[in-house]
């Protein structure tokens, strides 16, 4: 399974909204259409895309959904930003997908790819706003199961020229 974590893009910031409420900024919309394209030009198709239940991680989902129209879209609460990995591997090893991207948050998204690859969280990944990973995994999805292919940030997509 091709699987590709991308940390939401940039989202507002406002004492009057609770965390699992904000928005993607308008930098925030500019870094997940970058990155859709980006995507797009590297992997013709997904099959599934799957986003934390926070507003900005949907966000990111929706636009993202705008350039793979073939791909289920579901949301997940286990890509919270303090969930287990442990838990989406499960949903993942549930799928008959060949090609699933997450749209979610940090911690989790370094540390899901620390135990994918490592099978620990001793991997040091850093995984800022707008970041792409991809990883391969074999079935089932788990600790260890994965060889990270590549980890693009939002600096360099915007550079590609699809």
């Amino acid at each position: 399974m091709l699987l590709f974590l991308l940390r939401h893009g940039d989202a507002l910031d406002s004492p009057t909204l609770h965390d699992d409420e904000r928005p993607l900024s308008d930098l925030g919309r500019e870094q997940v259409t970058t990155t859709a394209r980006y995507l797009r030009s590297v992997q013709p198709s997904l099959d599934e895309i799957i986003s934390s239940p926070l507003l900005r991680a949907r966000q990111t989902a929706e636009a993202l959904h705008e350039h793979f129209p073939g791909a289920q879209r579901t949301v997940s609460e286990f890509l919270a930003p303090m969930s287990n990995p442990m838990q989406i591997f499960k949903e993942l090893n549930r799928l008959r997908a060949q090609s699933v991207l997450l749209a979610g948050h940090e911690p989790f998204m370094s540390t899901a790819i620390s135990h994918l690859i490592a099978g620990n969280d001793d991997a040091k990944v850093e995984m800022r706003k707008s970041s792409l990973a991809c990883i391969h995994s074999a079935h089932p999805v788990g600790r260890g199961s994965g060889a990270l292919r590549w980890i693009v940030a939002y600096e360099l997509m915007k550079t590609h020229r699809t």
